[in-house]
């Protein structure tokens, strides 16, 4: 009989993690030319380990696993299972201390071989490792609903994944994710979202003697428990509400939610942060060039945040146009204005005005400057027609035509531009004046008295 070959068992060839009872395999071969019907049934194998998990020389005898041996056939057998175990070690090989240099002996006696000089095979530079030692870190033990952290799976404190090692994560006791060389998992929306009070826990085969003999990591006490907190449900009123139209210039204030809970507010205009003098807590007061976003970024005491953001209309005017003359610039004393066209219509502003903006239009007249514009009832249109809104002048008169732009039915009156001025003159008053060539006169005179008719100011006739 002859051993032709040791090896451990569950082992890579012959490097392992630590353990207390490890068994081997020793494969016997029938050398003989004739069938031995009783094998090495009740023969002796002697065992000693040299080394750091060092065990003294002791017999044991194959008590099943082996039978009759045909010539040439060779045998498996396991240790201990098939074997009496009268000493130590009773349930497998000792080999609990990490390091190198171990050397596994194991020699054969055999009644009637009259050969022994294969009785004995050795396995020598055994290699026993030592399991990594896990920990679990996160990017962060509390987030925000919708947000993300991230855990690393580290060995011996080293976050550098093992190329070798598979790192398995699981949620709530359900693996999600299971990766040679992936040390990582990032949890957040979608398939990998988490909620309050969701536990993370791992499992680690550390790869030390290949990617799937290596050493299996005791995780049983390792894991995270996540806190997930709510955001708050941001809010944002204006005192422009419902339709959120302001004019050029008029101020308006933005009032956001929720408060009374330690919230904190951050207001921004048309992307840039707002103006530090008109925030009040929870209140923005400013005033709109044009169309414009205003954000708030409301932050609870958990740290956690959502926005609103409102899209504010603003009609800007560009041009107020050109009116044209009259036919007659010179009229009397009650008589009707006449009517006025437009040279140019009033325009809006295409770069600040909010789409969809329009012009509306005012006609006005001034008799003087103390009195002031007055407007031409109905007088809305780009040209001024006489026929629907007469105006009857009883001095010199100043027309214009105010333009203004509206948007969502507000008409930003006060942003209102004028047109050029057209003024109206009235004629001098000519009353007529009768003088006599001599007054009192004789009635023997009055056939060569004279009449004469003149008007005030220079004419005559």
């Amino acid at each position: 009989m002859e051993i032709t070959a040791i090896s451990i068992v569950d082992a890579d060839v012959k490097s392992f993690c630590s353990s207390t009872a490890k068994g081997f395999l020793v494969s016997i071969k029938n050398n003989s030319g004739v069938t031995d019907v009783n094998g090495v049934t009740g023969e002796t194998l002697r065992i000693q380990v040299f080394g750091p998990n060092a065990v003294a020389a002791a017999n044991y005898v194959v008590a099943s696993g082996s039978g009759s041996m045909a010539a040439g056939a060779t045998q498996v057998l396991t240790f201990p299972d098939h074997f009496t175990l009268s000493g130590s070690p009773a349930v497998g090989l000792d080999f609990s201390t990490p390091g190198t240099g171990n050397t596994l002996t194991v020699s054969m006696t055999v009644t009637g071989d009259t050969s022994n000089l294969n009785d004995v095979e050795s396995l020598s530079g055994i290699v026993v490792y030592t399991p990594r030692t896990p920990s679990l870190s996160t990017t962060a033990s509390t987030i925000c609903q919708g947000g993300n952290v991230t855990y690393t799976i580290l060995l011996n404190g080293s976050s550098t994944p093992v190329a070798t090692a598979t790192y398995t994560f699981k949620l709530n006791g359900a693996v999600v994710q299971q990766i040679m060389g992936t040390n990582t998992m990032t949890f957040g929306a979608g398939a990998t979202a988490i909620a309050n009070g969701d536990k993370i826990t791992i499992d680690v085969i550390d790869g030390q003697s290949n990617a799937f003999n290596g050493c299996l990591v005791d995780t049983s006490t390792i894991s995270r428990t996540i806190t997930v907190s709510a955001p708050p449900v941001a809010t944002l009123v204006s005192n422009s509400t419902p339709s959120l139209t302001v004019c050029a210039g008029e101020s308006v204030s933005f009032t956001a939610g929720p408060s009374g809970s330690g919230e904190t507010y951050q207001f921004f205009k048309g992307g840039s942060a707002a103006a530090g003098g008109e925030v009040s807590g929870n209140i923005y007061t400013t005033s709109l060039s044009g169309q414009s976003t205003i954000t708030v970024i409301v932050t609870n005491s958990a740290s956690c945040s959502s926005s609103r953001t409102l899209t504010m209309d603003v009609p800007v005017l560009a041009s107020p146009g050109v009116i044209a003359d009259p036919t007659d610039i010179t009229l009397c004393i009650g008589d009707s204005l006449g009517d006025m066209a437009s040279t140019s219509a009033a325009t809006t502003n295409t770069n600040l005005s909010s789409s969809g903006s329009m012009v509306s239009y005012q006609w006005q007249t001034r008799t003087n400057v103390a009195a002031g514009w007055q407007n031409i009832n109905s007088a809305t249109t780009s040209s001024l027609l006489m026929s629907s809104t007469p105006v009857f002048v009883n001095g010199t008169t100043e027309v214009r035509r105010l333009a203004y732009a509206d948007i969502n039915s507000v008409f930003c009156l006060s942003a209102g531009s004028p047109s050029n001025v057209v003024t109206i003159t009235t004629s001098i008053d000519r009353a007529p004046v009768i003088s006599v060539s001599s007054n009192p006169v004789c009635s023997t005179d009055i056939a060569t008295m004279v009449f004469s008719v003149s008007t005030t100011g220079s004419d005559t006739g």
